[in-house]
């Protein structure tokens, strides 16, 4: 349950916003800063990486979804507004320089600024060679480790839907010099809008409701293997900054041994 009351959805590890924040009966349209400080008063860490946002839809696209996350799917692809993404991109000639989980980023009333505070959790470089700064480039033009890194999957390997018709995935590339947030719209994904949807991410467990402790393929969350010791000491780790399931899951086992706890 997040501190809205609303009952978070667990795919793969991941606590996820059942619905994107609303206005009245419309998704609430925010700057990506406004939209990072909302969801963490709402007990999430972040937005929704483009690889998590993605792996998410092309599951449901091929029906290995509960309902539970099959609702969360419907919810993203709903309306025609942009959805933050926990991305930045800034492009430097030739080189697109993206920044995962980007904080310190902020809309100054006309164009998005890094803050003495910016920072990210990685920084990884793609070449762009031959791309314009223009909406509506197919996916399928762009090298593959890129879409890759995006969507976690090879052009190839993506499902039919995303690949074809009206909705066929898309990439906007910043302006020359700038760094923008990247927002997923549909099945594409760039730096096209100063305003999206915003909806919360987070590898704290505890925070999911244990109606939902199970992923989609029904692996037990720590709320079910853990007691309320190790539990506890779970929850410090997680608020230190660890997000790799397999570093989270380490580090719990080195502190719990050290405490003799197990």
């Amino acid at each position: 349950m997040d501190r809205n009351g609303n009952k978070a959805v667990l795919y793969q590890n991941l606590a996820i916003e059942p619905t994107a924040s609303r206005n009245d009966s419309e998704k609430q349209l925010l700057t990506y800063d406004q939209s990072l400080a909302r969801l963490r008063k709402a007990g999430y860490q972040r937005h929704l990486r483009p690889a998590e946002a993605f792996g998410l839809l092309a599951d449901s696209l091929e029906g290995k979804l509960d309902e539970g996350l099959q609702s969360v799917a419907r919810n993203m692809v709903r309306s025609l507004y942009g959805e933050w993404l926990s991305m930045a991109m800034e492009r430097q000639g030739d080189i697109l320089i993206c920044y995962l989980d980007p904080q310190g980023l902020e809309w100054n009333g006309s164009s998005y600024v890094k803050t003495t505070s910016f920072s990210s959790s990685e920084t990884r470089q793609f070449s762009v060679a031959g791309k314009s700064s223009e909406p509506g480039i197919d996916l399928e033009e762009f090298d593959d480790d890129l879409v890759v890194a995006l969507y976690g999957y090879s052009w190839k390997d993506l499902p039919q839907k995303m690949k074809t018709g009206d909705r066929k995935a898309k990439m906007c590339l910043p302006s020359e010099g700038v760094t923008w947030p990247v927002a997923r719209g549909g099945f594409g994904v760039g730096c096209y809008s100063y305003d999206g949807a915003s909806r919360g991410g987070s590898l704290r467990w505890l925070n999911a409701p244990n109606e939902r402790a199970k992923n989609s393929k029904g692996n037990k969350s720590p709320q079910e293997i853990l007691s309320p010791e190790q539990r506890k000491y779970l929850g410090m780790i997680e608020e230190s900054g660890i997000e790799n399931p397999e570093e989270l899951k380490r580090a719990l086992e080195l502190y719990a041994a050290a405490r003799k706890l197990i």
